[in-house]
């Protein structure tokens, strides 16, 4: 932890700004979800995607290139 009360003002300050709002609350919902059951059955790759919509401000390019990157996977490239 920096020393004295400006570094410690920046040091928080860069901390806060590390992780933007929308991916907590991503986070947040899809913790809920799986909490209350509602996520069962979802695979890892489906609550991921999840999160990476919920944070972005285009959720439908963030799906099609999710997809995208799978059919790539699958196909062996």
């Amino acid at each position: 932890m920096p020393k004295g009360t400006a570094a410690r003002n920046a040091f928080y300050k860069c901390i806060g700004n590390a992780v933007p709002v929308p991916v907590i609350a991503g986070v947040a919902k899809e913790v809920m979800n799986a909490i209350e059951g509602e996520a069962a059955g979802s695979g890892v790759d489906e609550i991921v995607l999840g999160l990476l919509k919920g944070a972005s401000k285009r959720p439908e390019v963030v799906e099609r290139k999710w997809r995208e990157a799978r059919e790539l996977e699958g196909s062996g490239r």
